[in-house]
């Protein structure tokens, strides 16, 4: 007996032809009976022959196909077993439209056909092998599960399941498209900053869909760019923060915000900048008298806690006394009362050093300058040589600038002009001296 082995959909003809006198009765039979099969075509073109066609056999028509002829001499039969194969074929499989990072995926790989199928799964073209990653259940030959549990952006790519048998292979592919949230590296400010310095954050996104939006913000403010906030958007996922000279108005907390379609993420740092302390100018009246009552303020316009305030005259602490009446309204404004204003009250002058050359030469200008660095008005400034008072000349030029300069100039110094030279400021207040040698070159004093 014949063995005909076909793949399922392929078409199946067989001829049966006999001759006698009389002619032949012609029948086909499957497995003993008779072919009753719509899919299943019999037909006898002449009466000596009679023809089975199937056009496309399914596992169904597996079998052993008889032609019989008989008549009355007698009766024969010739059979042939078709055998029908079926290759692999998997069911369609997919995955979810929104998948986000950290949620559990499971896929189903179903394979219909002949026994013995191997499944194996595929991730971008390479086998996978199951993991803590990719995690494989072989429920039987026919089924396999892959479960990706707590999936991340590196789980995306094309996913396929092939099923290999002896007859043939099938595959089957999906691609998982995984939507990440962004994320922001933390950023921190230096713990010490300081007024005028230059400070630099920046905010980076380790990962996250595009597109991709960087955001900042103080005290929950946006920020644009300014020359007090500079905004450098260095590429889609780095923003850069400078702060090119910080103040007070600078302190606070700062926050860059990462947007993209699937979420939002946020970093937030405080800056606080460490302010010195700035007083507000005070003056005296120009038109104090004897016996007047005076008050003036010590107010910080900023500076950081804790803060003390002193009062000082004449580069001596003062303390609060009947004289000198001081109330510290609060950490940042102190009053000083002067309530019957006397001489005593006042500010004696301050003179800057006088500077002369260790030694000079005969005919050469020289010039010194008598400079009152503070002290109150009205100031007097008298000049001195040798313990005598000095008057403008032509020998001895005096040039009052103003009130608190004086210069003396030596057009052409001789011998006649060594010496000790004095600059004496005064005031009510009090008498400042500074005193310097003109040493004249070749002369012996």
């Amino acid at each position: 007996m014949d063995t005909l082995e076909v793949l399922e959909g392929d078409s199946f003809q067989q001829s049966c032809i006999a001759q006698s006198s009389p002619p032949p009765l012609l029948r086909w039979q499957k497995d003993g009976s008779i072919v009753m099969d719509s899919s299943v075509s019999v037909s006898s073109p002449t009466p000596s022959m009679a023809i089975i066609i199937i056009p496309r056999v399914a596992k169904t028509h597996s079998g052993t196909y008889s032609c019989l002829a008989s008549n009355q001499a007698g009766r024969v039969e010739e059979s042939i077993v078709l055998t029908v194969n079926v290759p692999p074929e998997i069911l369609p499989f997919g995955f979810p439209e929104e998948v986000t990072e950290g949620q559990l995926i499971q896929i189903s790989c179903t394979a219909n056909g002949d026994d013995p199928i191997t499944l194996q799964w595929y991730k971008d073209d390479l086998p996978l092998m199951s993991s803590a990653k990719f995690i494989i259940n072989k429920v039987d030959s026919k089924l396999s599960n892959l479960v990706l549990r707590g999936v991340v952006s590196e789980h995306s790519g094309k996913y396929a399941c092939a099923a290999f048998s002896p007859v043939g292979e099938a595959r089957y592919e999906k691609e998982l498209r995984v939507k990440v949230e962004p994320q922001i590296l933390p950023f921190a400010f230096p713990t010490e900053v300081e007024e005028g310095q230059l400070i630099q954050v920046s905010c980076a996104v380790t990962k996250g869909d595009d597109p991709l939006t960087l955001q900042w913000y103080k005290d929950g403010v946006p920020l644009i760019s300014s020359n007090h906030f500079m905004i450098n958007n260095v590429a889609p996922k780095l923003s850069l923060l400078l702060l090119s000279s910080v103040n007070a108005n600078h302190t606070g907390t700062y926050s860059c915000l990462a947007f993209n379609p699937i979420g939002t993420a946020e970093s937030s740092a405080s800056l606080r900048v460490k302010v010195a302390p700035h007083i507000l100018p005070f003056t005296f009246r120009d038109d104090v008298e004897a016996g007047q009552l005076v008050q003036v303020s010590c107010a910080l316009s900023e500076g950081d806690e804790p803060m003390t305030l002193q009062w000082y005259k004449d580069d001596m602490p003062l303390i609060s006394s009947p004289e000198y009446m001081i109330s510290n309204v609060d950490t940042q404004l102190s009053l000083l009362l002067l309530r019957k204003v006397n001489d005593q009250h006042r500010a004696a002058p301050d003179i800057l050093p006088l500077v002369l050359p260790e030694e000079v030469e005969e005919g050469q200008l020289i010039q010194m300058s008598c400079t009152v660095t503070k002290g109150d008005s009205p100031i007097i400034i008298t000049w001195y040589k040798d313990s005598l008072p000095l008057h403008s000349s032509a020998e001895f030029l005096i040039t009052n600038v103003d009130s608190k300069l004086s210069i003396l100039l030596l057009r052409s110094v001789t011998a006649n002009h060594r010496g000790s030279y004095v600059c004496e400021a005064s005031n009510p207040a009090g008498t400042t001296r500074k005193s310097s040698v003109l040493n004249v070159k070749g002369i012996v004093n």
